[in-house]
């Protein structure tokens, strides 16, 4: 099976969205699958609390 999985990191701390990249290496050996993982730049820093959600 090939396709693609976006992994969107919904706040704007690139060293989250760089540990969950490499997290997720072990899923892409001998796959297919495509895994592609993103900031939102226009996110908070950090997600801690409700209020940073809202």
């Amino acid at each position: 099976m090939s396709g693609r999985i976006l992994v969107i990191n919904p706040n704007s701390n690139q060293a989250v969205t760089d540990g969950m990249d490499e997290a997720l290496e072990p899923f892409r050996a001998g796959s297919d699958v495509e895994i592609e993982c993103v900031t939102l730049a226009e996110g908070p820093f950090g997600i801690e609390s409700q209020a940073d959600v809202e």
